[in-house]
């Protein structure tokens, strides 16, 4: 799932982001695969934690994986809102693999 928080919804962009991903799927899952029966792209707008809970809740995903960059603890403090990464860890309704 892609989710942009600061752009609004647009056919243009939706296009953009979905091509791109659907191709690189079909190119590197298998099609004989049972596994390309369980993987889809989805796309969504807004709060990334909104988004990606909202969409564990109803899809009844068995995991979330998300990547995460580091954050120099100094700034992370000033930060004016909960990090994405935490905030999903902390209310997902199943286990979160976190990458960097």
């Amino acid at each position: 799932m892609i989710v942009m928080e600061s752009m609004p919804p647009s056919t243009n962009k939706q296009e953009q982001i979905t091509v791109p991903v659907e191709r690189w799927i079909e190119d590197h899952v298998s099609g004989g695969s049972n596994l390309r029966n369980r993987v889809r792209f989805e796309r969504g707008f807004g709060s990334a934690t909104e988004a990606i809970l909202d969409f564990a809740s109803k899809a009844a995903v068995d995991l979330i994986v998300l990547s995460v960059r580091r954050v120099d603890p100094a700034i992370a403090a000033h930060l004016p809102k909960p990090d994405t990464a935490y905030e999903l860890v902390s209310r997902a309704p199943c286990p979160v693999l976190t990458i960097r």
